[in-house]
């Protein structure tokens, strides 16, 4: 579907009620963003610069998840296979070796730093990863999955728009602006398609919902919302964007899914509460949106 927003000499108009507002919320406190929301309930479709490409950050890892899930449904890949802690990557610009640096903190809760030189299996380096944010797990596991079968997982479930080519720090190969990226579009395609699609069995999409419903990192989409609803999600920020994607269930109802990307921000701190303000009034959007559509079908 094709965006209901336009350009006009050179500056970007919203076209609908609840597109300028988000912009209203977004603007001034990130130098660009794109949004995608789908809600499969009342057929809602918003995008905003969908298709523009942006660094991944964090939000990659769901798609790590996404593979993982669907190689062991397949029975390529074993959840419960152990996996040595080392702190030690190979760059795939140059071959050279390349570390983790430390986990944020002391504190870090993160599983993998605290337990290298131990094995830990995969699942629970997934667990880590979304949890936590974890990067050193996530680099064990791009490196014990392999980047190519990642993507091809990716490239089996029709998922376009989102690209994972190599580790996280890795250097060299950033500094020759290779990248990990994202669309709005592809990431909302992603989660979409952990919560319905039939690559997966039942058992592993419940198991990917619980465990993105279990991310510590809730300052943008979750932030706002009612207690009520419940978000499983996955953020990513980096010294210039700031994301969140993910599903959104209003209490006793269906979900919608939506992904907010943005980039070039003021600060940490403003960006999250921007995401956050976007997220509420896509959440309160959809509530009115599927009130009328109730009343509708009450009337007939």
């Amino acid at each position: 579907m094709l965006s209901s927003c336009a350009l006009r000499d050179g500056i970007f108009l919203p076209a609908s009620q609840i597109e300028r507002a988000v912009d209203r919320a977004l603007r001034g406190r990130v130098k660009q963003y794109s949004l995608s929301l789908y809600d499969p309930v009342s057929g809602e479709r918003l995008r905003v610069r969908a298709s523009r490409v942006y660094p991944a950050a964090s939000t990659m890892k769901a798609a790590i998840l996404f593979s993982a899930f669907s190689l062991s449904d397949r029975r390529l890949l074993s959840l419960e296979k152990r996996i040595t802690v080392e702190n030690q990557f190979t760059s795939v610009a140059d071959g050279s070796i390349f570390q983790v640096p430390p986990e944020l903190s002391r504190k870090c809760t993160c599983l993998a730093w605290r337990n290298q030189g131990a094995d830990l299996t995969i699942r629970l380096l997934l667990r880590d990863m979304i949890r936590n944010s974890s990067n050193l797990a996530t680099n064990l596991l791009i490196k014990e999955m392999g980047a190519a079968a990642i993507m091809q997982e990716l490239k089996r479930a029709g998922i376009e728009g989102v690209s994972i080519s190599r580790g996280l720090y890795d250097l060299p190969a950033f500094d020759r602006n290779w990248h990990n990226t994202l669309t709005a579009d592809g990431t909302l395609e992603l989660f979409y398609q952990i919560y319905y699609s039939s690559f997966f069995s039942m058992e592993s999409r419940l198991e990917m919902v619980e465990i993105l419903s279990r991310t510590i990192h809730r300052d943008r989409l979750p932030a706002l919302l009612p207690g009520s609803a419940s978000v499983a999600h996955k953020a990513g920020m980096t010294d210039d964007v700031a994301h969140d994607a993910g599903i959104v269930f209003p209490a006793g109802q269906n979900p919608y899914f939506v992904a907010i990307l943005t980039e070039g921000y003021e600060s940490r701190p403003a960006a999250s509460a921007a995401l956050a303000e976007a997220s509420l009034l896509l959440y309160e959007h959809i509530r009115d949106q599927r009130n009328r559509m109730a009343v509708g079908y009450g009337g007939k």
